[in-house]
């Protein structure tokens, strides 16, 4: 019997295994962070490379942050954090983006943050807490802005609000702006520069209607309101005032089985849990989907510097002349959302950032349209329920109670808030 006289190939050592478990388990804790950015940058471009179709449209909503675009030499944590957090120092999203004059690291925020909107072909884009002048998109979108002045004892500015559509995808019919108004003591509500606009847009591809809704809402304390229950409705009632006035003058009765798109900065950082306020809230009676991996991405101006391997590196003397590199300390709250009044089968997926950029990260999606077929069952239910009144006014107050077809959606389950499906 002749012997096999082939190598075998070598077992790799333990030792090896061990050690590199060991370099693993005690490397420091910023490159583990780093490590996790990466992966989740690799899970968003697999994400994103889904092929889009005549339907398919990619979004993207931002805070872009007071602090980035408009920065002091320090932020709302120079002394101390709203809840007692140490004060951030030069470590700060204001410090590294300040002063206000264009500095060289005004400059670094603002181009971060513009890449974040130019890194894909978004077809809209909502972005909150914008300054003019200050993003560069591409010239295929067309930006649509509202304005609003804040007037509180400790703020008194001019408040914007942008959004933008592809205009190879989408023509646009009008637009509405306002704000929403604090509640507060006294005569009148506080205004704190809230703002909400709202377009309205027709798919080139299907000539179907969309409404598309970019809001910067209160913190829920400030909503008028004593329960979660109450405080939707008053929030739902003004954008619903709003939406059928201007279906009403525009006379455009086929934006009533319109599909829906609500994104933006909610702060309802209880959204989650049985408090919460946005997954109350429905547009012309339909109710609003939440996607799939809902994240955290509510806020810190808090940066960690990443340390160099180099010793004699700047950054690890932390030089503020040099672009040295930062990750963002982790988040705490739930805020910024994407929904939809179609369904619910959609998947978040949140697009990585060179910091510093914002307090907030962004939350992207592809969402599937309705197509002409499905628009034409909502439409002629829709005309059904409206065709009783004869006034002007009993047509938009009855367009209020008529609930749209079920049919205009997908065959599935009962929807499920995000906080009941544990």
């Amino acid at each position: 019997m002749k012997r096999n006289n082939t190598k075998r190939p070598k077992k790799p050592k333990r030792h090896r295994t061990r050690q590199k478990r060991h370099q693993i388990r005690h490397q420091p804790r910023h490159q583990t962070r780093e490590k996790k950015h990466v992966r989740s940058q690799k899970k968003h471009q697999t994400n994103q490379k889904k092929a889009k179709g005549v339907n398919d449209i990619n979004i993207i909503s931002l805070n872009a942050s007071w602090e980035s675009l408009r920065p002091a030499e320090h932020d709302w944590k120079y002394k101390k954090g709203k809840y007692g957090e140490p004060p951030d120092l030069e470590n700060g999203l204001g410090f590294q983006c300040g002063p206000y004059k264009l500095t060289a690291r005004t400059k670094r925020c603002r181009r971060n943050v513009s890449n974040i909107l130019k890194a894909e072909d978004y077809d809209l884009i909502a972005l909150q807490e914008y300054v003019p002048d200050s993003i560069n998109f591409d010239n295929n979108m067309i930006p649509i802005s509202h304005t609003v002045n804040a007037d509180t004892p400790k703020l008194k500015l001019e408040i914007h609000i942008l959004s933008l559509y592809n205009q190879n995808k989408f023509t646009l019919i009008d637009h509405i702006g306002e704000e929403f108004l604090l509640a507060g003591k006294g005569p009148r509500p506080k205004r704190w520069g809230r703002p909400f606009l709202i377009l309205f847009l027709i798919n080139k591809a299907t000539n179907q209607p969309i409404i598309f809704i970019n809001v910067h809402m209160p913190q829920s304390e400030n909503i008028e309101g004593k329960t979660p229950i109450e405080q939707a409705r008053n929030t739902e009632r003004r954008i619903n005032e709003m939406i059928l006035t201007k279906i009403h003058r525009l006379n455009k009765p086929e934006f009533h089985a319109a599909d829906i798109i609500f994104a933006g900065d909610t702060n309802d950082f209880k959204m989650t849990s049985k408090e919460g306020i946005i997954d109350r809230i429905k547009i012309l009676e339909k109710e609003l989907y939440f996607g799939n991996n809902l994240q955290k991405t509510c806020c810190t101006t808090s940066l960690i510097p990443v340390e160099s391997e180099d010793p004699k590196s700047p950054c690890n003397r932390r030089d503020i002349s040099k672009e040295c590199p930062f990750i963002k300390a982790p988040l705490k709250n739930y805020s910024d959302i994407i929904l939809y009044s179609k369904n619910n089968n959609f998947t978040y997926s949140f697009p990585p950032i060179v910091e510093p950029a914002s307090d907030h990260i962004p939350i992207s999606t592809i969402l599937t349209l309705s197509s002409p077929q499905e628009t034409a069952q909502a439409s002629e239910h829709s005309r059904s329920s409206t065709s009783a009144p004869t006034s002007a006014h009993s047509s938009v107050h009855s367009s209020v109670h008529s609930r749209p077809s079920t049919s205009a959606r997908s065959p599935q389950q009962k929807y499920v808030p995000p906080h009941r499906r544990r």
